[in-house]
């Protein structure tokens, strides 16, 4: 009975750590995607600051 709960347990404890390791690899994208839209948001503003 034991070795059964440690095996569930187990199996939680996976897809918890599973389930975050997905949640991080999409705010990582995302945060990459804000970045690089702030990053041309300022090169046209440093544009037409030169203009």
């Amino acid at each position: 009975m034991k070795k059964n709960i440690a095996i569930v347990m187990l199996a939680v404890v996976a897809l918890v750590c599973f389930g975050g390791w997905v949640h991080s690899a999409q705010e990582a994208d995302s945060n990459y995607k804000v970045m690089m839209s702030e990053a041309k948001i300022i090169r046209q503003l440093k544009g037409i600051e030169q203009k």
